[in-house]
C-alpha cells in the first residue's frame, strides 16, 4: 500500500493532516518523490486514467498540493475531475 511508512508526528494526528512539507513532514524530499510516483501509478491503475502529479500544473500553483494529505487527496480529486468525459 502505498501509505505505508506515513506515520504521523502526533499521537492521534488524523491522516489528512499529516505533513509531506516543513519542519513536521514525515519525509524528506527524496521519499516524498517516490511517494508520488508510486501514488501516480496506484491512482492510474484505480481509475483507468494516467495522472500526472509532478508536472508544472502543480509546480505553479501558488499553494503547494503536497502540503499535507488532505491538500494531495483534493488535488488528485480535481485531477480526476478534469479528466471525465463532459
Amino acid at each position: 500500500m502505498v501509505s505505508e511508512g506515513l506515520v504521523p508526528t502526533r499521537p492521534n494526528q488524523p491522516a489528512e493532516e499529516i505533513a509531506f512539507l516543513g519542519k513536521s513532514a514525515v519525509c524528506d524530499s527524496v521519499n516524498l518523490v517516490a511517494y508520488l510516483v508510486a501514488l501516480e501509478e496506484q491512482v492510474g491503475s484505480e481509475f483507468k486514467v494516467p495522472v500526472a502529479l509532478m508536472d508544472d500544473k502543480a509546480m505553479s500553483l501558488s499553494k503547494s498540493p503536497f502540503r499535507t494529505v488532505a491538500t494531495l487527496a483534493d488535488f488528485i480529486t480535481s485531477l480526476l475531475q478534469e479528466k471525465q468525459p463532459s
